[in-house]
């Protein structure tokens, strides 16, 4: 809430035009849709387990998260596109 409240340049140094943004939360990733062009996080609960468990069985481990971020880079490599600050939430 805080950031959404800063100037429209200073998201936009922190979020700019053509680097893609992959938002990484031990928690619900609702609150990165605004700024994060893929996200990783929890989106269930209920689950009980020591932390490297839990870690674990929702891919917050280096390969899964290197592969995403991957992705989402090869995705956008060559392409010209506007930082999500830019758009019109």
């Amino acid at each position: 809430e805080l950031f959404d409240k800063q100037s429209h340049a200073y998201r936009l140094s922190v979020f700019p035009d053509n680097v893609p943004v992959m938002s990484i939360e031990a928690s619900g990733t609702h609150g990165w849709k605004k700024y994060a062009h893929a996200s990783h996080g929890v989106e269930t609960f209920g689950l009980s387990a020591p932390g490297p468990a839990i870690f674990e069985h929702f891919g917050f481990t280096v390969p899964v998260l290197s592969a995403k971020a991957a992705k989402l880079v090869a995705f956008y490599k060559g392409k010209s596109f506007l930082s999500l600050v830019n758009t019109a939430w």
